[in-house]
């Protein structure tokens, strides 16, 4: 797959996510926009097979629109960052001013800090935590978690889903996208797709969505 490609992928899937958190469907996932229209933030919905290169691409995005002083950028990361950038009332980030302690004075002056300088402070961490919040996830690595088991379970691969599981037993029980879905935790998704194999691992390591795998597995 060329580059062009590979770019025009991730910003599709980015345009996708942005899109759909303003969408109501008449499944079981109209209930994740639905929390995001209640907590009154904008917010993003995984695709039923993330892919993890992808988001790496939007973090990257969100952190050069963020420093390049994008509003609708910066105004995302405000949402979901517990640090937020200061902004004017036109959404722009502001200079601020701030207390450094002078040692030999004992007086904590107010320092005029640059506005370039406080979009340079922002961290491709940071707009990975904001990226994964956006989307429901607690933290960038439980995001990395759900890509990398859904993928383990697209690919049918029991001994990478398994590694997972018991390395993060808390999997067995959220939901595989994060948000709430019809698609349920790894078990009821693996039932979706016919993992039969992946099923019996689950369950062995401590699954009992079951009765949903089962009911999933016949639709």
């Amino acid at each position: 797959m060329s580059n062009r490609k590979r770019h025009k992928d991730h910003k599709d899937q980015d345009r996708s996510a942005r899109s759909d958190s303003t969408k109501s469907n008449s499944s079981a996932d109209s209930n994740q926009s639905k929390s995001t229209e209640d907590s009154n933030l904008p917010g993003r919905r995984l695709p039923v097979r993330p892919n993890l290169d992808q988001l790496k691409h939007q973090a990257k995005d969100l952190l050069r629109d963020i420093r390049r002083g994008d509003p609708a950028a910066i105004k995302e990361f405000n949402a979901f960052h517990p640090r937020p950038i200061p902004i004017d009332e036109g959404g722009r980030a502001t200079a601020q001013e701030e207390s450094r302690g002078r040692i030999d004075a004992g007086e904590t002056p107010a320092v005029p800090v640059e506005r370039a300088e406080v979009l340079g402070r922002v961290t491709l961490a940071d707009a990975q935590l904001a990226l994964a919040r956006s989307y429901q996830a607690s933290s960038w690595p439980r995001l990395v978690q759900c890509c990398k088991l859904i993928d383990a379970i697209w690919r049918d691969d029991v001994d990478a889903g398994r590694e997972l599981v018991v390395k993060h037993p808390n999997l067995l029980h959220e939901d595989a996208r994060i948000r709430n879905s019809n698609w349920g935790p790894p078990m009821s998704y693996a039932a979706n797709l016919g993992r039969d194999e992946i099923i019996k691992m689950l369950y062995g390591l401590g699954a009992r969505d079951l009765e949903h795998a089962i009911v999933q597995s016949q639709i």
